[in-house]
């Protein structure tokens, strides 16, 4: 059997490349000049504008707080995974 770092077997370099064109993609859209880059930015700003998250940050907030007579999620985890208020 061979050991050693030398005949390790090294990862595809395509996480590098995958950022690069996502970060590419991102200047296009958010820079480009063209009449269908400038339909799709309109549309992704329409969609986007369109999401009603604001309930989501509610009901998030409610998790972590604690509702009326429960505890939140930071003293749940506190007290079963750290140990803490026994």
């Amino acid at each position: 059997m061979k050991y050693g770092r030398e005949y390790a077997r090294r990862p595809s370099g395509g996480g590098g490349w995958l950022l690069v064109l996502a970060l590419g993609l991102a200047l296009l859209i958010g820079y480009g000049g063209s009449e269908s880059i400038v339909a799709l930015r309109e549309q992704i700003a329409e969609i986007w504008n369109s999401l009603d998250y604001g309930d989501a940050l509610e009901t998030l907030g409610r998790s972590f707080s604690g509702e009326e007579g429960q505890p939140g999620a930071v003293a749940v985890f506190g007290q079963q995974i750290l140990g803490f208020g026994e």
